[in-house]
């Protein structure tokens, strides 16, 4: 695979430089700070990606796009919801990124926060705006699936505590977050889901693997 075309500004976030990214700016004018690759990643993105706060903090002092799409329509927020870096996080938001921006797929920043069981950060998220929690992707998962897919219990009581779900509510292929929980044996989050949330019994019965169903319903 050829190596993609990168600026020293990109080089430098991803080796934590922030006096070479200086160094940039004076050699080659303001520009080279928002100068992307060719797949769209611009410095903000690889400073994120390597979890480089001092270079995220520049770059941001120097105003530049923090809601940068790179291809997948990804913005430097998501990338840093999949990292454990809350800090990142929330330099970004308080420097104006947008939380609602989803991804080619329709996962906004919460989505992946809660698929990487970053807990702190699902927590900063939930205060900034609950309402995220309510989105859908295309195929209209909400984070309460991802959580239940993954079996993350205590991002699951997070998402149960701060919104509001309905327990049979299903994606586009007619999955609940139930079915999920129970498809990979995830008994505790399961189990959470049933006790938390409106789940029919009728609804799930028929689903292969509701042997773990009835272990749940004989604890009632």
């Amino acid at each position: 695979m050829p190596k993609l075309s990168e600026t020293a500004a990109i080089q430098a976030c991803k080796n934590g430089d922030v006096l070479k990214l200086q160094w940039c700016k004076e050699k080659f004018g303001p520009a080279v700070l928002e100068k992307k690759n060719q797949i769209g990643k611009s410095p903000l993105h690889e400073a994120v990606v390597h979890c480089k706060l001092q270079c995220v903090e520049y770059l941001l002092e120097e105003n530049v796009d923090v809601n940068s799409l790179k291809r997948g329509d990804w913005t430097p927020l998501m990338l840093a919801c999949t990292k454990n870096e809350l800090k990142i996080v929330e330099r970004l938001v308080e420097h104006g990124s947008n939380l609602q921006l989803v991804n080619k797929d329709g996962w906004n920043c919460l989505h992946l926060a809660v698929r990487e069981n970053n807990v702190e950060i699902v927590k900063y998220l939930l205060n900034c705006n609950p309402m995220l929690a309510a989105n859908q992707t295309r195929n209209k998962r909400t984070p309460l699936h991802t959580a239940c897919l993954h079996g993350h219990l205590e991002v699951l009581e997070l998402l149960l505590n701060r919104c509001s779900y309905a327990g049979d509510m299903v994606d586009s292929c007619g999955t609940t977050a139930f079915m999920d929980a129970l498809r990979f044996n995830h008994v505790p989050v399961a189990n959470l889901l049933f006790t938390r949330c409106q789940v029919s019994c009728v609804h799930h019965l028929l689903y292969p693997n509701n042997i773990f169903f009835f272990v749940i319903l004989l604890d009632y």
